[in-house]
């Protein structure tokens, strides 16, 4: 991994994933997410972002309950600047 490379994040698996990060030249981030019994949900990013260009890749079929976790994954990961 090398400061110039874009990492790309995907909340889901997605089927553009590794073809993207290959014409890209990017990797792939890694989150680690959890959903609590009470409806609650957690997100980590596990990959070091400071100062990264990052790219979230995200299917927003049925949006109502994609859209709010593409928002927090975008915050947290200005949060951690990117």
């Amino acid at each position: 991994m090398t400061a110039s490379q874009a990492i790309i994040f995907a909340l889901e698996p997605h089927n553009l994933l590794n073809t993207l990060c290959q014409k890209l030249g990017a990797i792939a981030g890694q989150t680690d997410t959890r959903h609590f019994p009470d409806g609650e949900s957690y997100l980590r990013i596990e990959t070091p972002v400071a100062g990264r260009d990052c790219i979230i890749l995200s299917d927003l079929s049925n949006p109502d309950c994609k859209f709010l976790p593409l928002v927090f994954l975008a915050a947290t990961l200005r949060e951690l600047g990117a």
